[in-house]
Parts: structure tokens; sequence; C-alpha cells
């Protein structure tokens, strides 16, 4: 996942710094869903949009993979 300017709508909740990363945790509705910022990255102040990277998303239906 990443920051874009098209997305699923999410609120930047809290940043905390790990080192050579810093992660963000976003709410998305009742989901947290955190991405991994390098450092030196911006991250967004309140809202912004996440999109999926394809070449690391899965979809799994009944615990199989499907895509």
């Amino acid at each position: 996942m990443k920051f874009a300017s098209k997305g699923v709508p999410v609120q930047v909740t809290k940043v905390s710094d790990a080192g050579r990363f810093q992660i963000v945790e976003t709410r998305h509705e009742d989901n947290t869903i955190r991405v991994l910022v390098p450092e030196g990255k911006p991250v967004p102040s309140e809202h912004a949009k996440l999109a999926f990277d394809p070449a690391y998303t899965q979809v799994y239906v009944n615990g199989w993979a499907v895509s």
C-alpha cells in the first residue's frame, strides 16, 4: 500500500518513528490500516488515500488465493 491521489479514503491517526521507516496508522471506517513509509518520504497530515500495489496484493476467498 502507498499514499496516492486515488484510492481508499483514510484518516491519518498516528505516526511513529521506527528508524529508517515511519509507521503510519490510518483508519477507514472501522478498520485500522498501517503503512510503512521510508524515512524522508512525505506523510499526509490528516486525510489521505491509499492505493494497493497489484504486484504485492493477493485476494483470498475461503482461505484460498484467487488472484
